[in-house]
């Protein structure tokens, strides 16, 4: 499906500009303020839509947001669109049904969650992607400026949330479903082998995916578990690979599915689990294609489960 759905998952810590030794504790930091009051003000503050000129998008949290106080958890449903060009809306027989002018906004709803432990200088948010969009930016971009609004002294530093002892849980009792391949800067020599005729380009980068067939697993799976203690493994070494460009210079990931879950995992990178995790088999979709708010409410909730082992035991 072209519309997949996918949570990524990034950490957020503030501190002192020009300080990058000390964070702040999140629910105890400059006279006693936490940070979860100030993500509900955030969140009231924003529900007005929002415009960055700069990006060409909107920003506007709906009135759908759940807080959980005990468990320090707010999560919601944002919503962002895109505007700056024009384009044509037609039904799927090619007829035009409405002409979008540059300046109106095609508005998407996505998903968000806010997960604050007690006592630790680290917290976590999940935003939601659909295919190609998301509010990753949007989202980070916004909330840094209005909290350097109140502490102009401090700033918020976000980062992507890789974990490789949850990639080491899935790659040992998970079965795996789908093997990728990718390669970018594909070199002259290789381009050329693929005859497609585009005119006055060559191609830089290709993707091959290996799928199980009948929904079954792979058993590769102790192939695998060498990316675990071993960087330079490689899970296959086919000539015919090396000859389209695998030849060790590309990435390779995996599917693995667990339980209900099911998680891609970066094995270039040490089997590290990347920050996105893949979801579109597990959630409820409305008749528009959007995600149930129940569903991926509760997806992303079980996802903190699994985070908070790790989590805990790096804080």
């Amino acid at each position: 499906m072209a519309y997949e759905i996918n949570l990524e998952v990034y950490t957020f810590q503030i501190r002192n500009k020009g300080d990058k030794s000390f964070f702040y504790s999140l629910d105890n930091f400059l006279e006693n303020e936490d940070v979860i009051p100030f993500f509900a003000d955030f969140i009231k503050y924003y529900s007005n839509i929002s415009i960055s000129e700069i990006q060409q998008k909107s920003l506007q949290f709906t009135s759908n947001i759940r807080m959980t106080s005990g468990d320090r958890i707010i999560s919601g449903i944002l919503e962002s669109g895109d505007y700056g060009v024009e384009s044509k809306i037609k039904d799927k027989e090619g007829k035009q049904k409405y002409l979008k002018a540059p300046d109106e906004l095609d508005i998407k709803p996505f998903y968000f969650l806010i997960w604050v432990p007690n006592s630790t200088n680290v917290g976590i948010f999940i935003t939601q992607r659909l295919g190609v969009f998301g509010i990753h930016g949007m989202f980070t971009t916004h909330f840094s400026g209005f909290f350097k609004e109140k502490y102009p002294e401090l700033m918020v530093d976000f980062s992507a949330y890789v974990s490789k002892e949850i990639a080491r849980k899935f790659i040992e009792k998970g079965g795996i479903k789908e093997v990728i391949l990718k390669r970018f800067k594909l070199p002259s020599d290789i381009s050329d082998k693929f005859d497609l005729n585009f005119e006055n380009s060559k191609i830089k980068s290709i993707e091959l995916k290996i799928i199980a067939e009948n929904n079954n697993y792979f058993g590769i799976n102790n192939r695998a578990k060498k990316f675990l203690n071993d960087e330079n493994a490689r899970l296959f070494t086919l000539p015919e690979l090396e000859s389209l460009g695998f030849d060790g210079n590309h990435r390779e990931l995996i599917k693995v599915k667990l339980g209900k879950n099911t998680r891609t995992i970066d094995l270039s990178q040490t089997a590290q689990l990347r920050p996105y995790f893949d979801i579109d088999s597990d959630v409820e979709r409305l008749p528009n294609g959007h995600p149930k708010f129940e569903s991926i409410d509760k997806i992303a909730r079980d996802l903190i489960s699994d985070l908070q082992e790790e989590f805990f035991s790096r804080n």
